[in-house]
């Protein structure tokens, strides 16, 4: 079984900007309830800005943290003068999963390529968004609040089916993911994560409702 791991390294330069909002409210409606939180509601709404604001969600591997260090993207993730290009630049065919999968949460949410695409719209960034986005399917990323906001960017493109068929593969890699459960039956010491891990596992279910 895969581990998943929320590390010191990379949670010191995301907690601080991490809204600890809880986005659940009493008279949200959800068709198809995902079973592990007690107050498990999809508000519904329009994409906001979650996702930058959310945790990486890595595997567990050494050479995601040798990549980590020796690239300075705890620093460079949050630096305004580093732009997703040159983050982009680092990525690779080779690199380990963890190491693809942090690079594509720096790119999509920290640097908010995300954000980019909908307000200035190219055909270039819309195809390196897909790419990503199956990356991130394929090597089942359980990160849902980022999986949906990149589902719903690429909603408004021609890759609007990859949305879907995207989606379907996301629900079915949820029946074996366990890091969310594992997670919040054993919060203690882990605030002020659970919250966030909370409004992560909502996503889930709007992936399911939404598309």
């Amino acid at each position: 079984m895969k581990k998943f791991i929320l590390t010191i390294i990379v949670l010191s330069s995301v907690v601080t900007s991490c809204s600890k909002e809880e986005v659940t409210t009493e008279n949200d409606k959800v068709l198809s309830k995902s079973s592990i939180l007690n107050n498990n509601n999809s508000s519904g709404k329009t994409a906001g800005k979650e996702y930058t604001q959310q945790l990486p969600y890595l595997d567990a591997h050494t050479d995601f943290m040798v990549f980590n260090v020796e690239n300075d993207l705890a620093h460079k993730m949050n630096d305004p003068k580093v732009d997703w290009k040159t983050i982009n630049a680092l990525y690779s065919a080779d690199l380990s999963t963890a190491s693809k999968q942090y690079l594509i949460y720096i790119l999509l949410a920290k640097k908010d390529l995300l954000g980019i695409q909908n307000t200035a719209p190219t055909t270039d960034q819309a195809k390196l968004i897909a790419q990503y986005a199956q990356e991130l399917v394929n090597t089942k990323y359980p990160g849902y609040c980022l999986l949906y906001n990149t589902l719903l960017t690429l909603n408004s493109t021609e890759y609007a089916p990859l949305s879907e068929t995207l989606a379907s593969q996301i629900v079915f890699n949820s029946k074996t993911e366990v890091f969310h459960s594992n997670f919040l039956n054993r919060p203690k010491g882990r605030d002020p994560y659970v919250a966030k891990v909370k409004e992560d596992y909502i996503y889930l279910d709007k992936i399911k409702t939404e598309f």
